[in-house]
């Protein structure tokens, strides 16, 4: 995926690389300050949020295999709405990661420390990959 925007907008996934950082660390910022407080709430909210947007991507991609075009794909103004509201939920899944360190932090066993740390990455990845997707809606847009 990177190396498809890159040849197609040179230093794009560079961009999004810094943004992904930056956001990881505004949301961090935000979590330590409790400016955000994860609450069962917010939890609810973000874990429905995020399964809704799982399952749009795995049935648009089902019905790409039977040569159905969905609106998420594209470059049209519903589709930029919706990658903004994945990367905004993938942003605030940070939340959830950060939160899960602090309650097992000295409390889990030491062998289920890579429960974390694989939660934190794989949520930064799919981070990257709705700031690059949404970067390359714009960058074909305008």
């Amino acid at each position: 995926m990177s190396i498809y925007a890159h040849a197609h907008f040179p230093n794009l996934p560079y961009q999004a690389i810094g943004i992904t950082v930056v956001t990881f660390f505004v949301m961090l910022v935000l979590y330590q300050t409790r400016l955000i407080i994860v609450t069962k709430k917010l939890r609810s909210v973000i874990i429905t949020a995020v399964t809704s947007i799982f399952v749009i991507y795995i049935i648009s991609w089902i019905l790409g295999f039977f040569g159905i075009k969905v609106f998420i794909w594209g470059t049209s103004w519903p589709a930029i709405i919706f990658n903004i509201t994945a990367a905004v939920f993938a942003s605030l899944s940070l939340l959830l990661d950060f939160d899960y360190i602090e309650r097992h932090k000295n409390k889990s066993p030491k062998y289920k420390e890579w429960l974390a740390t694989w939660g934190l990455l794989v949520t930064l990845v799919w981070l990257y990959a709705e700031i690059l997707r949404l970067m390359r809606k714009l960058a074909i847009k305008f």
